[in-house]
């Protein structure tokens, strides 16, 4: 958008990398003070390490009372919008949102590219975004207007149809399915939490998973019940990359890893899983076995 990244300002999380209303606020009010304008809000359903949510409810107030346009970025959790259980849990508020993008290609597993962007403004798009170049777009054709409409809201004018691809996946599966799938994977993160949770060799960052994101370490037993000086938690972090590069190598499974630089947490391993294929309890204790078979010797 040409804003420049010093007109960006960073707001503070918490633990689970939820942003904090109250710094959210403040950092519209010194906005003010300082003479400039809030643009937007840019809240989280899903964050890409720890499946955070920000909490859209409170973020919603806030943007109506400053009338500030608040966007959610809900390319990964936006999937739970399927599930009235996980919907009620996580995305309360979502519907204060001016907009909204989802990639369906993530959790959902529809191919790749497959973003929806929604806004609740009508002919929004079409007043940012149309030409109506003559040459394209006449009112005297054969078929409706409402076609020439869609391709003239969007600033790529001719793409390829990636809508298809969800209409396609919907109408095969349905609604049902979606549902099926989106609660079944959620069960399998939950699954996997608890089993790690007072496993021995295992560590979890933080005590309960969010959307279906579950980050934590591997200990081997040289390493147990040590202080966790800065050292240990060096080699700790080295372990976590050397664990997956193993289990990668193997053609065992293939697990990310992550660090959270800002909150001065090392490498640790990062469990992400997408909905379609579908995933089962007996997946989850192929991986947990998995990693204690590797870890062990690290």
């Amino acid at each position: 958008m040409g804003l420049g990244e010093n007109n960006v300002e960073k707001i503070k999380t918490s633990i689970t990398g939820a942003m904090i209303t109250s710094e959210l606020n403040l950092a519209i009010q010194r906005c003010k003070t300082e003479g400039k304008v809030a643009l937007a809000v840019i809240a989280t359903a899903g964050t890409t390490v720890l499946g955070g949510f920000d909490n859209l409810e409170e973020i919603g107030e806030i943007c109506q009372r400053e009338n500030v346009w608040l966007h959610c970025d809900a390319a990964w959790g936006g999937a739970f919008i399927f599930s009235d259980k996980l919907r009620s849990k996580w995305l309360r508020g979502i519907e204060r949102c001016d907009s909204i993008l989802w990639n369906a290609h993530k959790m959902l597993g529809a191919p790749l590219q497959c973003t929806i962007f929604i806004t609740n403004k009508p002919n929004l798009l079409a007043s940012c975004n149309s030409v109506a170049a003559p040459y394209l777009f006449q009112s005297n054709k054969h078929y409706d207007e409402v076609y020439d409409d869609i391709g003239d809201k969007s600033v790529q004018c001719g793409r390829k149809s990636d809508a298809f691809k969800l209409w396609l996946m919907w109408s095969t599966l349905g609604i049902d399915t979606f549902t099926t799938i989106i609660e079944q994977t959620e069960d399998c993160a939950r699954y996997f939490t608890e089993s790690i949770r007072n496993k021995e060799g295992f560590m979890l960052y933080l005590d309960q998973h969010q959307c279906t994101n579950v980050f934590f370490w591997y200990i081997p037993e040289r390493l147990r019940n040590q202080d966790t000086s800065e050292i240990w938690w060096k080699e700790i972090g080295q372990i976590s990359v050397q664990i997956r590069t193993k289990l990668l190598l193997d053609d065992k499974l293939m697990i990310g890893y992550a660090p959270l630089p800002k909150k001065n947490v090392p490498n640790a391993l990062r469990l992400v899983l997408t909905a379609y294929p579908l995933k089962t309890f007996k997946d989850m204790d192929f991986i947990i076995a998995s990693i204690e078979t590797v870890g062990k010797d690290q």
